[in-house]
């Protein structure tokens, strides 16, 4: 009895095994629709002008729990914006062969930009409106260079990568 327990628990494990591996494998090999490309860009700029609203109210406000809760908005989307810039850089480049460099670099810096101002903010003390303006600027550039664009096909996606070169050809990064 205990001999055909093993043999079948063995069986199991290297039924699983497969199952697990030609998954992967199908993970692996799968390109992503074009809508899953469109889905991820408009989730983006969602994240990117929700980062505009927080900042709008970071730098409008003059109540300090209002504008707390605007640095901790504008830290968690610029978070979530870099993260789906990521994910749809890489399916970018498996269906149009083109990333969405060299924005990955702006959105870390922005990363970078409101974790400094929430930590000054909070830590020191300091309320660093000429950095939080900066930021502003930069956002309020990328949304209207990138307003009314999607990439829904090859040619709107050109659009965006054009659209994308210019706006790294008149913003250096932040740091």
């Amino acid at each position: 009895m205990r001999k055909y327990i093993s043999a079948v628990l063995l069986i199991l494990l290297f039924v699983s095994l497969f199952v697990n591996v030609s998954m992967l494998y199908k993970d692996y090999k799968s390109t992503p629709g074009k809508g899953e490309v469109k889905g991820a860009y408009e989730l983006f700029m969602v994240d990117v002008r929700a980062v505009q609203t927080g900042l709008n109210i970071y730098l409008g406000e003059t109540d300090q729990k209002k504008k707390q809760l605007a640095l901790y908005d504008v830290l968690s989307f610029t978070y979530k914006m870099d993260s789906e810039l990521k994910l749809l850089d890489l399916k970018s480049k498996q269906i149009y062969n083109r990333g969405l460099t060299p924005l990955p670099s702006y959105t870390a810096d922005f990363v970078t930009t409101s974790s400094r101002l929430i930590t000054s903010y909070l830590m020191e003390g300091k309320d660093l409106t000429d950095v939080a303006k900066k930021l502003k600027s930069y956002i309020d550039d990328l949304i209207k260079i990138l307003d009314g664009t999607s990439m829904q096909d090859k040619k709107s996606s050109k659009e965006v990568f054009e659209k994308i070169d210019n706006y790294s050809n008149k913003h250096s990064p932040m740091y």
